[in-house]
C-alpha cells in the first residue's frame, strides 16, 4: 500500500452483517426510542449492541428490559470515545452503524443504506430530521442543510479541512475504514467522538449518499451542540471542536505522507462563522483577543467569495445573514444568531430557501476535481 494512498477494497459480501451501536449516557428517557428503532429495522442480518457509559439515571432498567434482543454492555463513565471503542470491539457487523441515545432511525434506513454499499466505500450516509424534546415535535429543519458530499471525497477535505457529513446517528461504515482508525484515544474524545470517524473514514474509499431524511436528530436541553440557544459557551465550545478537527487531519495525513496543509480549517466559512459570532456575542470570554468584529467580517466575507463548494444563491443568503448579524443589536441578534446556528429556530419558508440553494449546490466530485488543493491520490 502506498503511503500516500491509504486505501484498500472492501472484502464482498452478498449480504453484510450490520451491528448497530447505541451509545449512551444518562439519556434513559429517550433510549428506549432508539433501542426500538434499532431492533425494528427492516434490514434482517443486523445485532444491536447497548453501550452504557456509566449512566446514573434509569437507563440501566430500559436496557436490561430488552432482554436478549440486544447485547447489553454496561461499562464505568468514560466519555463517548471510549463508548464507540467498546462498541465497536464488541460488533461483528461488516458494516457499523453508532447511534446515538438521543436520536433514532426509521425503518428502512439501514436497508437503504445497505442498498448503496459495495466493496470500496468507505460509508453511506443520509439526512436527519431535527426533532425537539422528549416529544419529538417535529420541525422544517434537517442536518445537514447543505448538499451531502459524495463520491471520493478526499479533495474537498484536502482543499476545506472538511466536507458535508451528517452528524453520528447519520453514518454507516465499512468495518474496514473503521478497523483502521479504532480504538481511537478516548481521553482526547469525551464528546464529538462521531467526529474521529466522520474525518478520517473517506480517506479508505468512497462516500455514498442518501439524499432523504432517514433518522432523527433530536434537540433537548442536555445535548450542548444541537439547541435552540445560541449561548457563548456553545459557540466556544464549536470552535475547539474546530480546531480539533484540524489536528485530528494533520496528525492523519503527515505520518502517510497526504499534504494536509495545517490550519487549512481556520480560513473555511464554517470556521469564521463560529469565531465571527463568538466575537459579536461575547467579546469580553472570546478566545483570540487580536480578533475584532471588523476583521472577522472582512475575513469571512473573503472567504465566503472563494469558497468553490457553495452555490451562488446559498453565498447570497450566507452574506445576507452575515451583514445582518454585523449590523444588529439585542434580540435582533440573539435571533439572528439562532437562525445561524439552530436550524430548529428557522423559519419554514428560510427552510424550504435553503433547501433550494442546497439542491442549486454541484456535486463534491465536481467542486474540487480541479482544485489546486494537493489529493491523496
Amino acid at each position: 500500500m502506498s503511503p500516500a494512498n491509504p486505501r484498500v477494497p472492501n472484502e464482498p459480501s452478498q449480504s453484510p452483517r450490520v451491528s448497530v451501536i447505541v451509545n449512551n449516557y444518562n439519556y434513559g428517557r429517550f433510549l428506549g426510542q432508539a433501542i426500538q428503532s434499532a431492533l425494528g429495522q427492516t434490514y434482517g442480518n443486523k445485532e444491536v449492541i447497548v453501550v452504557d457509559d456509566g449512566s446514573t439515571d434509569e437507563s440501566r432498567a430500559i436496557v436490561e428490559s430488552f432482554g436478549t434482543r440486544i447485547r447489553a454492555i454496561f461499562q464505568n463513565n468514560g466519555g463517548q470515545g471510549s463508548a464507540y471503542n467498546t462498541g465497536f470491539a464488541a460488533s461483528s457487523g461488516d458494516l457499523i452503524h453508532f447511534l446515538d441515545a438521543d436520536d433514532f432511525l426509521m425503518p428502512t434506513a439501514i436497508q437503504e443504506a445497505v442498498g448503496l454499499w459495495e466493496p470500496g466505500v468507505s460509508k453511506v450516509h443520509f439526512y436527519l430530521r431535527v426533532i425537539e424534546g422528549q416529544e419529538g415535535r417535529l420541525s422544517d429543519a434537517c442536518v445537514p442543510s447543505g448538499r451531502l458530499s459524495a463520491g471520493d471525497v478526499t479533495a474537498e477535505i484536502l482543499a476545506t479541512g472538511s466536507y458535508t457529513s451528517p452528524p453520528a446517528s447519520g453514518n454507516l461504515y465499512s468495518r474496514h475504514a473503521l478497523e483502521q482508525l479504532l480504538p481511537m484515544p478516548a481521553e482526547n474524545w469525551i464528546t464529538a467522538a462521531d467526529l474521529y470517524c466522520i474525518f478520517q473514514a473517506p480517506f479508505f474509499g468512497e462516500v455514498r449518499s442518501i439524499s432523504r431524511q432517514m433518522g432523527f436528530y433530536r434537540v433537548h436541553g442536555n445535548n450542548i451542540d444541537a439547541g435552540t440557544l445560541v449561548s457563548a459557551k456553545l459557540l466556544r465550545y464549536r470552535l475547539t471542536n474546530e480546531r480539533k478537527r484540524d489536528t485530528l487531519l494533520y496528525e492523519f495525513c503527515e505520518p502517510r505522507g497526504i499534504p494536509y496543509i495545517r490550519e487549512i480549517v481556520t480560513r473555511s466559512v464554517p470556521y469564521l462563522k463560529v469565531r465571527f459570532a463568538s466575537c459579536l456575542l461575547d467579546p469580553d470570554l472570546h478566545p483570540y483577543k487580536e480578533d475584532t468584529r471588523y476583521s472577522l467580517f472582512r475575513r469571512l466575507v473573503l472567504a465566503c467569495s472563494r469558497d468553490r463548494g457553495t452555490s451562488t444563491m446559498k453565498k447570497l443568503l450566507f452574506l445576507t445573514w452575515s451583514i445582518a448579524l454585523f449590523a444588529s443589536r439585542g434580540e435582533l441578534r440573539s435571533k439572528l444568531l439562532a437562525f445561524g446556528f439552530a436550524p430548529i429556530t428557522r423559519p419554514r419558508i428560510v427552510q424550504h430557501i435553503l433547501s433550494f440553494a442546497a439542491e442549486k449546490q454541484e456535486p463534491a466530485g465536481s467542486r474540487y476535481a480541479s482544485a489546486d488543493a494537493p489529493s491523496a491520490r
